[in-house]
C-alpha cells in the first residue's frame, strides 16, 4: 500500500505497515507511529511517535491545508493508498475513517462485492473518501443512507466474508 504525497512542493513516499488506531507508516524510508483525534470539525490532536502536536486542517478541492507548530503545509495527494476504508472489524463492520457525510452507497444488503470494490463514497470537510471492501462478500447491513452525517468509527457497511 504506497502512496505518494506532494508536501510544499517535494514529493514523499508514504507506506502504510499497519492500519489501525495508531497507524504504523514509513515516510521517505523513515518509520513512525501516528494517530489523530479529531476535537473539532477542523481542528485535532496529532500523535506522533508518542508526542502529541495540536493540528488544524482545512481543504480546498483537491489540496489539503495543515497547520501544526506555527507552519502552515500544503499536501497534495499524487498517488493515494490503495484501499481507503478504515478496515473491517472482527465483527464484518466498515467503519468510518473519520467523521463526515454518506456522499453515495452502491451497494444494497444481499449484494455479493469483491475485494476492493467501492461501497460508498464519503464526504469530510469538503474532501471525499471511497469506500471499499476489504474482502469478497456479501453484504449484510447497510447503516448510513446518502446524505446521513456519522461519527469516526461508525460502522457503515456490514460484509460477511466469503471464499
Amino acid at each position: 500500500m504506497n502512496a505518494t504525497h506532494r508536501i510544499d512542493g517535494r514529493e514523499h513516499r508514504v507506506l502504510a505497515l499497519r492500519r489501525g488506531a495508531c497507524q504504523r507508516l514509513e515516510i521517505d524510508g523513515s518509520p513512525l507511529e501516528a494517530s489523530l483525534r479529531w476535537t473539532g470539525d477542523h481542528e485535532g490532536t496529532l500523535t506522533v511517535n508518542g508526542h502529541e502536536h495540536p493540528v488544524a486542517a482545512a481543504q480546498d478541492g483537491p489540496v489539503l491545508f495543515v497547520h501544526l507548530e506555527g507552519r502552515t503545509w500544503r499536501i497534495e495527494t499524487i498517488q493515494g493508498f490503495a484501499d481507503r476504508t478504515e478496515g473491517g472489524a472482527a465483527d464484518g463492520g466498515i467503519r468510518a475513517p473519520m467523521p463526515g457525510v454518506a456522499v453515495e452507497i452502491e451497494v444494497e444488503v444481499g449484494d455479493q462485492v469483491a475485494a476492493n470494490q467501492r461501497l460508498a463514497l464519503i464526504e469530510s470537510m469538503k474532501m471525499q473518501t471511497e469506500i471499499t471492501a476489504p474482502v469478497p462478500g456479501v453484504v449484510t447491513a447497510v447503516r448510513v443512507a446518502p446524505g446521513e452525517s456519522f461519527e469516526r468509527g461508525a460502522v457503515l457497511i456490514e460484509v460477511e466474508r466469503s471464499d
